[in-house]
């Protein structure tokens, strides 16, 4: 973290010196000089030599939330479109990141019929862009590629500017999460390598942190794990190193889940541990959720079952309430694995037709086709082995 020279002569971070320009920020709102205001909102945050963001959005990076929140509401409908437009980008990624789904849609719709009104075909696709992430976290994968399409449609013809190819990258950056949600892995991995190349032309660690991250969980699912664990470590450590919070959750989560799979369990479980504790810290719920859930798959595998039960219940509750649908189908699936390994198989069933259930909502066959088996498996008994003792 760097620091600078407080009038005091002091020493400060650069976190801490943001403390003092929300406190000028919120000074300047009450007496309604909302102009000076504004200059404090955007003003550049340097998290390192040559990297910096406007004040509103660094907040959001560093996990602080309820800051973050009341720039965006001080100049809400107080200035000019333009103003109106940052401040709900903002609010629909910050609600978004804290798993307050339906508030995020409430403020893209808002931020989508703003540059519908003024005719702003970039504001447009990025509005189209927003939503459309966030109907991919709900599941609806075909409204999220639709929107998504959409953005670059409307990206694509635009002057060239800084602006226009974060909306594309962006939008090739999600569309690669929603074909690896589907099991599309070579159309993953093509936008996720685009994404990755802009982010070494931005030169910027916080957007290249996001390209490796999602590289590395695609790797995994491919099963190339020391490829995956180069590019998951190295995200982790660019977001560690710019205090990207929300990046070093997911990175975390990867992670624990990539140890997992190696059958390294206590590595993961400290993965997920660190990846609990950050999410609580900042009230991420969706980092929070994907952390229960490795949690409870470990100590079901260690056979530590009463706490197992305890954090997969409390992911599929937590999952259910912000309406993160991939997240509940999983945390379903390892449910029903547990109480199968428990002999509790009419909780079993039940858990694998939920998670079927919302498999077909998300149309994914792969998820779709494991569950229809593991129904007919239990139901008929065919196959059926008790856990080892």
């Amino acid at each position: 973290m760097r620091a600078t020279k407080h009038r005091t002569g002091k020493d400060i971070s650069v976190q801490e010196r943001a403390g003092t320009y929300v406190e000028a920020f919120l000074c300047l709102c009450q007496l309604q000089w909302y102009p000076e205001a504004k200059i404090l909102f955007s003003l550049p945050v340097e998290i390192e030599a040559g990297v910096s963001f406007p004040l509103c959005q660094q907040l959001r990076v560093w996990g602080r939330y309820e800051e973050a929140i009341q720039l965006c509401e001080g100049l809400l409908d107080n200035l000019d479109g333009e103003t109106d437009f940052l401040c709900l980008s903002e609010l629909g990624y910050i609600y978004r990141e804290s798993g307050q789904i339906s508030r995020a849609l409430d403020y893209c719709d808002r931020l989508l019929s703003l540059a519908k009104k003024t005719g702003n075909s970039l504001w447009r696709a990025r509005g189209e862009g927003y939503i459309a992430i966030l109907h991919g976290i709900g599941g609806d994968y075909a409204r999220a590629e639709s929107g998504l399409q959409e953005s670059l449609r409307l990206a694509e013809p635009l002057p060239e500017s800084p602006e226009k190819f974060q909306i594309m990258n962006t939008a090739y950056l999600n569309l690669g999460n929603v074909y690896g949600y589907q099991q599309q892995i070579d159309r993953c991995l093509d936008c996720f390598h685009r994404h990755l190349q802009w982010t070494e032309d931005t030169k910027n660690p916080f957007y290249r942190a996001i390209a490796l991250r999602n590289l590395g969980e695609a790797y995994r699912r491919l099963d190339d794990l020391d490829r995956a664990l180069e590019y998951i470590e190295r995200s982790l450590e660019l977001s560690d190193r710019v205090d990207d919070e929300s990046g070093s959750i997911f990175s975390l989560g990867n992670l624990g889940s990539l140890h997992a799979q190696r059958g390294e369990f206590e590595k993961a479980r400290q993965s997920f541990e660190r990846q609990k504790e950050k999410a609580d810290e900042i009230g991420d719920q969706a980092g929070l959720a994907h952390a229960l859930i490795g949690l409870g798959e470990i100590d079901s595998i260690t056979r530590q079952d009463e706490r197992a039960y305890r954090y997969i219940q409390q992911a599929v509750t937590l999952a259910r309430e912000i309406g993160e649908r991939q997240i509940e189908v999983e945390s379903l699936i390892i449910l029903a694995e547990f109480e199968e390994k428990t002999l509790d198989i009419n909780s079993a069933l039940e858990g694998w037709r939920q998670a079927l259930s919302i498999a077909r909502q998300l149309n994914n066959s792969s998820l779709q086709e494991k569950c229809d088996r593991n129904i007919r498996r239990l139901a008929t008994g065919d196959g059926y082995k008790p856990p080892e003792k």
